[in-house]
């Protein structure tokens, strides 16, 4: 897409904060929450600018889609390096340019090895230290009996206290050192 094409669908406040490169076209205005991802205001709603510069140069709005990066900058705004996917296209677009980070670890967190016998993956495809999942299973079923425990404990003392009081009271009076019975 052209340059001047393309900013003559801008607003001027979107092309001051625009830097053209050969490639990538720059956002330098304010960022979401550090995480690179450009914000804009345009026409009352708050945008993603990438996301805007796609609606802007397709006309088509993204709604629930993800406007992917294909150069992985998240501040490019540049309409030729966006394409509309889902999350899970997102995702899989991202795991094969990059890998996923899990892939490239060799230890655990709390530094166990990675190795074929050591390592169990969940219903999810995530691999997991069987150590780390052991000790984890081990603290919930004691946690899970702890509570169990305490809980018929409660309940005990809420039918030792629904009992019907005695009465006299059977406690022994006792008498301070200081005072003597009469003799």
């Amino acid at each position: 897409m052209d340059i001047a094409e393309y900013t003559s669908k801008l607003p001027k406040k979107f092309c001051n904060r625009l830097v053209f490169s050969d490639t990538c076209w720059l956002w330098q205005g304010p960022t979401k929450h550090n995480q690179g991802y450009g914000r804009f205001s345009y026409k009352g709603k708050a945008w993603l600018t990438h996301r805007l510069s796609y609606f802007l140069a397709y006309d088509v709005d993204p709604d629930e889609l993800c406007v992917c990066h294909k150069c992985d900058v998240r501040n490019c705004v540049n309409p030729e390096h966006l394409f509309l996917g889902t999350r899970r296209d997102n995702f899989e677009d991202m795991r094969a340019k990059h890998g996923l980070y899990q892939d490239k670890k060799t230890h655990c967190a709390q530094g166990h090895d990675w190795i074929d016998v050591n390592i169990y993956t969940n219903k999810n495809g995530v691999r997991q230290c069987i150590h780390c999942k052991r000790s984890g299973d081990r603290v919930r079923q004691l946690k899970y009996y702890h509570a169990k425990k305490l809980d018929s404990h409660s309940q005990q003392n809420q039918t030792r206290q629904k009992s019907p009081q005695l009465a006299h009271d059977p406690t022994p009076r006792l008498i301070p050192n200081d005072i003597k019975p009469n003799d």
